[in-house]
């Protein structure tokens, strides 16, 4: 679904994703529009250098989706019905304590639609 964003003007899709799985390996590759930059996530200095000139980061529940929230980038956090504690459900808050320290991160909820943004 998120490879038809690649399709619009002046978008491009970038994959901060540090271990992945043979089979997502075999879907990364077999799209070339999506950059695969796991060869210089050495370090979170590094991917943070990486999401800096990025303008929105979409992600499930990662350390990227954690680094780019406390960063200040606008985030949009893909998450299950049911997910992890610290998430909540049926709320647009969290428990993670630096949320109410940056621009809030838009939570999208599977079988939901967010509720700001």
């Amino acid at each position: 679904m998120l490879l038809n964003l690649a399709n619009l003007p002046n978008v491009h899709l970038y994959s901060l994703q540090k271990e992945v799985q043979v089979s997502d390996l075999e879907q990364l590759q077999a799209h070339p529009e999506v950059q695969d930059l796991r060869e210089h996530l050495t370090s979170f200095v590094a991917t943070a250098s990486l999401i800096e000139p990025l303008d929105l980061v979409i992600s499930v529940d990662t350390a990227v989706a954690h680094l780019a929230g406390a960063m200040g980038k606008q985030t949009w956090l893909l998450l299950p019905s049911i997910p992890d504690w610290r998430w909540l459900l049926d709320r647009d808050d969290t428990l993670v304590s630096i949320h109410a320290f940056v621009p809030p991160i838009c939570f999208w909820r599977l079988g939901q639609r967010p509720k700001a943004c």
